[in-house]
């Protein structure tokens, strides 16, 4: 094809971008990332450009996954385990702080208690267990126990139970936030008890934050019979992690470091 001018060409490029774009669209791939993508590599040979297009498309879908995930997951924080010091952790012998990091207890549908007292990073660790599983391509849930109880019982009430257990469902790993902050019901608990040994038992990771000891959980829940039910099937394929030190919040915040101010001398 002979071009009389540069403007001819011009014309050319943009209609083969539209023609790019539309079938990549069609292929339901990103077409803005495909075109911004195609036109910055460098044409060596047809298999490197082919190799360099497909590879940088599978990272920019990733990288995708991971921002949906990310949001879907309802964090109230960006926590990450850089920022977290394990220094007041105990944990038992059977995993270590890299091993806990690398989240290999999801793909088990094993199950981590975060256990202490307020302030000592509970909700900060499992933000950032939660984030990491995400960056690892993880499905995850992020609930305040307040909150996924209402959840529940509202779903109950709406008659909406099964696209809640549906989306539950849909998750590798449910977070559930300050466990013993506020007593369930017999109906809350016996809701609490069938999404825990119908969707997640065995077939998801579960992650508490407590203030409680697992000794105090029937103090959470009214029914004691289904309460010792829901404490069997959490601590079995459990890691128990136990928080210790002051409070985070206390030992940092503003009226702690603040100067007492200097007495006037009186007359």
């Amino acid at each position: 094809v002979t071009l009389d001018s540069p403007v001819e060409q011009d014309v050319l490029d943009s209609d083969i971008d539209s023609i790019i774009g539309k079938l990549a669209r069609q292929l339901r791939l990103d077409s803005g990332n495909f075109l911004k993508l195609y036109h910055s590599l460098e044409f060596t040979n047809k298999q490197d450009f082919v190799l360099a297009l497909l590879k940088g498309m599978q990272q920019a879908r990733t990288a995708s996954t991971i921002s949906r995930n990310i949001k879907m997951a309802g964090f109230p924080a960006h926590k990450t385990l850089d920022q977290f010091d394990p220094s007041c952790l105990q944990l038992p012998s059977v995993i270590s702080w890299s091993e806990l990091c690398s989240c290999n207890f999801v793909e088990a549908h094993e199950n981590v208690v975060l256990i202490g007292n307020a302030g000592t990073g509970k909700t900060h660790l499992g933000i950032a267990l939660g984030l990491q599983a995400s960056m690892l391509g993880y499905k995850v849930l992020f609930f305040r126990m307040v909150s996924f109880m209402e959840a529940l019982n509202q779903a109950k009430d709406d008659n909406t139970l099964k696209a809640l257990y549906k989306r539950i469902a849909a998750c590798d790993m449910l977070i559930l936030d300050e466990m013993g902050y506020t007593e369930v019901n017999n109906t809350g608990t016996r809701l609490f008890f069938d999404v825990l040994s119908e969707l997640i038992y065995e077939k998801r990771s579960l992650v508490v934050t407590s203030n409680l000891a697992l000794s105090q959980w029937n103090q959470v829940f009214a029914d004691q019979h289904l309460a010792e039910a829901v404490l069997d099937r959490v601590i079995h394929h459990c890691y128990l992690i136990q928080h210790e030190g002051k409070s985070y919040r206390l030992t940092n915040s503003i009226m702690s470091k603040a100067k007492p101010m200097a007495r006037k001398a009186q007359k």
